[in-house]
């Protein structure tokens, strides 16, 4: 499989239409919204200028994930100095520097999908075995179900400070 055949701005238009289509008064109210990703590059582009390589990073209302996806991909190449990315570095910049809420659990499930794609994407050493394949859950650990103005943040959220909030 070739994992960088599917752009994440896809994933994020087949969500938003089967959203769309499926539960309009929700989508309504959830405000829910497809950000192309020209947008998403020209938004991240002077965030991540001085942004040092162990920056975290949060999207408040991340939906499917278009600017979770994009910030993955932008420190794992701040990691790297453009060389290629080893599996361990883009696990630990997964699990430990990406963080998103949002109020629509299918939302996360898509952003959780899409951040999954991007790490087989970004991860260059060769799948040995399907060991290397798995991943940890994502959705309770660093995407979160919650409204981000209304709700009590998770402790993982609180705990420390970020450097970047995109979205």
């Amino acid at each position: 499989f070739r994992y960088n055949a599917i752009p994440v701005d896809l994933i994020s238009s087949i969500y938003q239409q089967f959203a769309r289509s499926s539960a309009v008064n929700e989508a309504h109210v959830q405000g829910l919204h497809y950000t192309p990703v020209e947008l998403v590059h020209m938004t991240l582009d002077p965030v991540f200028e001085g942004l040092p390589d162990a920056a975290r990073v949060i999207d408040p209302t991340c939906g499917s994930g278009a600017f979770l996806v994009e910030a993955f991909r932008r420190l794992v190449w701040k990691n790297t100095n453009g060389q290629p990315a080893n599996r361990a570095l883009v696990r630990k910049v997964l699990y430990g520097q990406l963080f998103g809420i949002d109020i629509n659990k299918a939302a996360l499930g898509i952003a959780a999908f899409s951040l999954y794609l991007a790490a087989l994407e970004l991860d260059e050493e060769p799948i040995i075995n399907i060991d290397d394949l798995k991943f940890h859950r994502l959705i309770g650990v660093t995407l979160f179900e919650a409204k981000t103005v209304q709700d009590q943040l998770p402790a993982e959220v609180e705990s420390r400070p970020f450097e970047a909030v995109v979205g």
